[in-house]
């Protein structure tokens, strides 16, 4: 199904708003905050636009719209916010049967793209080494009620943590496409010694350090790839009737997604992993090597900074000697 084919229509025109639409994503959030911090799903309507008002006076915003109607106070732009998302299909309004006040329902449509928007605002901070960890002990410890459900407790949840593994590594590997980038640009040896330090103090470095050393994987694929096939021969009715149970599908379905799903999982765990960490180092030798290039021409130029330089070229082999390690 088309995702256009659960949306209402015109869902995106607030953030497609060239005028307003930091605005917009600003108040989705905003109710999104008092939303996610309530005890009830219903949200009185006088509380979201008394939010809403403050929330637009405290970053100075008046909104800039077209047409005839008067926005100038607070409160008229809050309410022209509620009814623009109520036609956006971000909220709805109810009125109560008993008290006739009015209320907000955030929608599940709404609720979802103000996460989605909190995401991209503020990126999650991946812990790589846990996807793994988690795969294994899930399969290594299993309780009795994993052994009931096998495949909602067992088998898709190694699969989810080894697509997102994938995923995260693939964004790491494009960052540091991206620092390589900024080195190319860097033009004294200041700001190339401090780009250095960020990168070998960084988080992306604590984290690729777990995944090659502490948390290898060399260390618990093996298991977690036997005991995948263990499930796959031993309980695969149980994990296909799960499956047509859950989702209501046929058994030729479920058997082939069940299938796809274990097999997908030890791919990614014996090749995939490999083929992806080894781009990543890849690029990290380039970005060293390229750092190396760049401090070499800066200096050439007659900058005068030997402690700098000094500090940096020693980063840079410490971080070199570790790589070559792996």
């Amino acid at each position: 199904m088309n995702v256009f084919d659960s949306i209402p229509d015109g869902f995106f025109n607030c953030l497609a708003s060239f005028a307003n639409h930091r605005a917009y994503a600003g108040c989705l959030n905003a109710i999104y905050e008092q939303y996610n911090s309530a005890v009830s799903y219903r949200l009185p309507r006088a509380d979201i636009r008394d939010s809403l008002t403050i929330y637009l006076l405290q970053n100075h915003i008046e909104l800039n719209e077209d047409g005839t109607e008067d926005l100038s106070a607070g409160n008229d732009q809050a309410n022209f916010i509620i009814r623009k998302f109520v036609t956006a299909g971000y909220i709805e309004e109810e009125t109560d049967d008993t008290t006739f006040e009015k209320y907000i329902v955030m929608t599940d449509n709404g609720i979802a793209l103000a996460e989605f928007l909190e995401k991209l605002s503020k990126p999650r901070r991946a812990e790589y080494s846990n996807y793994i960890l988690n795969i294994y002990n899930r399969l290594k410890y299993q309780t009795n009620e994993q052994k009931k459900e096998p495949y909602s407790l067992l088998v898709r949840p190694a699969f989810e943590d080894a697509k997102a593994l994938s995923s995260d590594l693939k964004k790491l590997s494009t960052s540091i496409k991206k620092i390589i980038e900024t080195m190319l640009h860097e033009g004294t040896l200041v700001s190339l010694t401090e780009n250095i330090i960020k990168y070998c103090d960084g988080d992306f470095i604590r984290e690729y350090s777990r995944l090659v050393k502490q948390q290898n994987i060399h260390l618990y694929r093996n298991y977690i790839t036997q005991e995948l096939e263990r499930l796959k021969g031993e309980s695969f009715d149980l994990i296909v009737q799960n499956l047509m149970n859950e989702e209501k599908i046929d058994m030729d379905e479920a058997e082939e997604r069940v299938s796809e799903m274990i097999d997908s999982t030890k791919t990614f765990l014996h090749d995939d992993y490999n083929k992806i960490m080894e781009d990543i180092k890849q690029k990290i030798n380039t970005y060293i090597r390229i750092a190396i290039a760049r401090e070499r021409m800066l200096r050439n130029k007659g900058f005068d900074l030997k402690g700098c330089v000094e500090q940096a070229v020693r980063l840079l082999i410490q971080t070199e000697d570790t790589n070559d390690e792996d």
